[in-house]
């Protein structure tokens, strides 16, 4: 107190001035303050980014593969005019193997050296030869297959490699390396595709009403697809039993020939348009 009290008046003034100053930044702090704590206070918090979604990616048909699932290869469909839709819903494969031992095959063998001249039931199709049942039955099918009659007084009994009921479903009855007795003149060559559908009122429109039924139809279509892929063969290679004769693959030692009329060649080629 006594030390300040003896300053002189300069000195006072200079003090007196620099308190003003201080008391003036003091001021506009506080000033400065009040106007960021308001500006704070009133403003909307901000919002989080919306997720940008990420770029589509284009999706593919899955072809069908050479492998044998037990539930399928989808199709491309389309809207071609007069063309049935190749199906886009899954193809139903049963495996139903029917009766095939050291027996059958040894009896699959020794034909095939008879009207072929190699003995062997193996198997390496170059050919699908579609059929029809003649019935109205896919069991009544299946076990005519499986009871290995005999056949035109020879044997083993006539089989198929597949056989597709009216309802789509495609039943798996002998496995794609063997030879099945179902084409005279193409058997060491061929797979066999029997479809279930009566003749009655003839083979030419049976096969019309296969083409005619949806599910039945679908399912022909996928399974052909999916042998032709497995097998690299084209749509040519697609014939029916009433074309047997003519193919340029036939050949039998005894002069056997096929007398059969379902799937000609009007209808398979309806079919082959499918695919």
């Amino acid at each position: 107190m006594l030390a300040a009290y003896c300053l002189g008046s300069e000195t006072k003034a200079q003090i007196g001035i620099m308190v003003w100053l201080m008391r003036g930044r003091v001021q506009v702090a506080v000033a400065l303050a009040a106007a960021v704590l308001t500006a704070g206070c009133s403003a909307s918090p901000a919002s989080p980014a919306s997720p940008v979604a990420p770029a589509a990616t284009p999706s593919s048909t899955p072809t069908a593969t050479g492998a044998l699932p037990t539930t399928t290869a989808s199709a491309r469909s389309t809207s071609v005019p007069g063309k049935t839709p190749n199906p886009s819903a899954s193809l139903t494969l049963v495996e139903e193997l029917i009766p095939y031992g050291a027996q059958r095959r040894a009896q699959m063998a020794d034909y095939a050296l008879r009207h072929y001249g190699t003995k062997t039931s193996a198997l390496t199709p170059v050919r699908i030869v579609v059929h029809l049942t003649a019935s109205d039955s896919a069991r009544s099918a299946i076990d005519l297959f499986s009871s290995n009659e005999v056949h035109l007084g020879d044997l083993p009994g006539t089989c198929a490699h597949y056989l597709v009921d009216q309802d789509g479903t495609v039943y798996h009855l002998v496995p794609d390396e063997l030879m099945c007795r179902h084409v005279i003149g193409l058997n060491d060559q061929a797979l066999g595709v029997e479809v279930v559908q009566s003749t009655i009122g003839g083979s030419s429109a049976a096969a019309r009403q296969v083409l005619d039924r949806p599910a039945q139809a679908n399912a022909l279509v996928a399974l052909l697809a999916m042998l032709m892929e497995r097998h690299h063969l084209t749509r040519d290679a697609v014939i029916g039993h009433a074309m047997a004769n003519d193919d340029p693959a036939f050949h039998d030692l005894l002069g056997w020939r096929n007398d059969h009329t379902d799937w000609g060649r009007p209808e398979i080629s309806a079919l082959r348009r499918r695919l």
